[in-house]
């Protein structure tokens, strides 16, 4: 990484150095107070005894612990601590998230060949994770993490990412203000100048070039593991119960071989798996699976909306996948698998932040029964996905009267619903005509109609009532 150094003043002899220095690393200032002892057996090397500054809004400091190194070299205790991750856009070139404020704390140790710290500490919100890493750096093999962290609890909403992506990273600046900013300073007080003003902007735009988190670039840049074991999982104020994951990158293929969560008390139970593979030629092999047992819906929905009051209780099978497309955003054209599902609400709320779903359903209702004390008892699913498109073998709704049965099809490549709702009264009436019902147009925003029903179904309706 290109870089910029400078010397403000200096104080050299022979037992302890101190420096004063700034500059610019890539597109960023820093700026660092530096002292330098003599290594113990030997009086011509000097080492580190302690670093302390500032990049962008990091603050970091480094110090001797006094523990010697299988080098020769000493370990060091360091924190690092910021307002928002993504102020660090302009050193790495990468989209980092919006996270923030956080801290990080350990002791580094360095040895031929590896590197590793321990003693982690990480807080991000309120959420703080103890933890090891250890870094596998060969000169001619790719570089390899090992990352063990422990979180006695761990707050789902501090890892809200706004509208940042992975994938697609979040709102691009034009790559060159910082830089300019710099440039204009200069010297030692033009760095320092800029940093403060990065400072108080508490977040900083990724450069025109940088390179998402989950792209082929970055992700072949290292292999890893990560081992996550959470004590007690939030969302909110909601217990989401004890979880765990194992993550694997290998290759530049990205896998969670297994997140299980076991919310309410353990009464229900959530596992996740995914598996991400961008490659070198622009394309994209992705597999996502999704398994739930008596999971508290209000869980899914408040994870969305904070606010939502829908509940009930769901159990979901899904397993997706699609190989060899454009990389980018979830592409689903090509997504091919199944999915299946019942859910038995105890309450729902339509709203523009509640879960698609819940707003069809909660406006479906009227339209197949329009007894006023009439619920939602169950609805349920058993659907095959080809080529986006999701074709139900069984899609049905039970009411306080009435049960529904559908045909037809969801088109989410192409965003549209065509689906054809018939009802069926649970009781013998007179004169019943249940029209069936269209569901037609955009996923997020469908059109639910009423259609005509034939007489002749209408009287064949009745003499088998």
């Amino acid at each position: 990484k290109d870089w910029v150094f400078s010397v403000e003043k200096a104080s050299l002899d022979r037992g302890r150095s101190t420096l004063v220095a700034n500059g610019v690393l890539g597109e960023a200032p820093w700026a660092a107070n530096i002292a330098l002892i003599k290594r113990a057996d030997d009086d011509n090397v000097k080492i580190i005894d302690s670093l302390e500054g500032n990049v962008a809004d990091l603050k970091f400091t480094l110090k001797n612990n006094g523990v010697a190194t299988d080098d020769g070299g000493v370990g060091l205790a360091f924190t690092l601590a910021g307002e928002r991750l993504d102020s660090l856009n302009p050193i790495y070139e990468l989209d980092l998230p919006p996270l923030g404020p956080y801290s990080v704390e350990g002791e580094l140790m360095h040895t031929a060949g590896s590197s590793a710290l321990e003693e982690l500490a990480i807080e991000v919100g309120q959420t703080k994770v103890n933890g090891s890493l250890r870094i596998s750096h060969g000169e001619e093999e790719t570089p390899k993490v090992e990352l063990a962290l422990n979180a006695p609890v761990l707050q789902f909403n501090d890892f809200r990412f706004d509208d940042w992506s992975a994938v697609d990273g979040g709102a691009k600046g034009d790559g060159g203000e910082a830089g300019a900013e710099a440039e204009e300073g200069g010297g030692a007080g033009g760095a320092n100048a800029v940093a403060g003003e990065n400072s108080d902007e508490g977040g900083g735009a990724a450069p025109a070039q940088a390179k998402t988190l989950l792209s082929h670039e970055t992700l072949s840049s290292l292999d890893g593991t990560v081992d996550l074991r959470i004590g007690k999982l939030y969302s909110g104020s909601h217990d989401l119960g004890a979880a765990k994951a194992e993550v694997e990158l290998q290759d530049g293929r990205f896998e969670l071989k297994q997140l299980t969560a076991t919310p309410g008390g353990g009464s229900g139970s959530l596992t996740v798996g995914v598996l991400y593979h961008p490659k070198a030629n622009g394309t994209l092999d992705w597999r996502a699976k999704m398994g739930a047992k008596n999971l508290d819906y209000s869980i899914i929905a408040q994870l969305i909306n904070p606010e939502s009051a829908s509940g009930g209780l769901i159990n979901i099978d899904m397993d997706v996948a699609a190989n060899g497309v454009p990389f980018g955003k979830l592409n689903l054209a090509q997504a091919t698998g199944q999915l299946n599902f019942d859910f038995c609400p105890t309450k729902l709320e339509a709203g523009i932040l509640d879960l698609w779903a819940t707003n069809v359903l909660v406006a479906l209702l009227p339209k197949v029964d329009s007894e006023p004390d009439s619920v939602i008892n169950c609805v349920l699913g058993r659907c095959q996905l080809k080529d986006g498109v999701l074709t139900p073998e069984t899609l049905g709704l039970d009411t306080t009267k009435i049960r529904v049965f559908t045909e037809g099809v969801v088109d989410l490549a192409g965003n549209e619903f065509d689906l054809r709702m018939t009802p069926f009264p649970k009781r013998a009436q007179l004169l019943s005509i249940e029209a069936p019902v269209s569901i037609i147009g955009p996923l997020t925003k469908p059109e639910i109609s009423l259609g005509r029903a034939p007489i002749a179904a209408t009287f064949a309706r009745m003499t088998k009532n």
